[in-house]
């Protein structure tokens, strides 16, 4: 019943991903990913070639991981695994990244409302 909608974003629209110089990472996904995989916060500082200590401040300060360290990232976690731990600055961009790398519209749950404004 429901049409896939084509993604058709306008070029002012577009943030340049050549000009970023790096993504935080969302702490609460981020650890409960670790988690359930199994990995503890030394071995996944360890994959990043950073200090433990390092890492946790990057991630309780929301600091900025680079390019190089988001590579890693990903390649550990996957790429499904890590795109929802990687903040975005925006919702309209994270729709256009999960777009370009995965090829279809990111599925979005819509929230009913508690109490009807009235």
């Amino acid at each position: 019943m429901s049409e896939r909608k084509n993604i058709k974003i306008s070029t002012n629209e577009n943030i340049s991903l050549s000009t970023t110089q790096g993504y935080s990472i969302r702490i609460g996904a981020f650890y409960a990913w670790a988690e359930k995989h199994g990995y503890s916060p030394y071995r996944i500082a360890k994959a990043l070639n950073m200090r433990e200590e390092d890492m946790k401040k990057r991630l309780n300060e929301k600091q900025l991981f680079t390019k190089a360290e988001l590579k890693r990232l990903i390649r550990l976690m996957g790429a499904n695994s890590a795109f929802f731990v990687i903040h975005f600055p925006s919702f309209k961009f994270r729709r256009q990244v999960y777009f370009e790398v995965f090829g279809k519209e990111l599925q979005t749950n819509k929230r009913k409302r508690r109490y009807k404004k009235e």
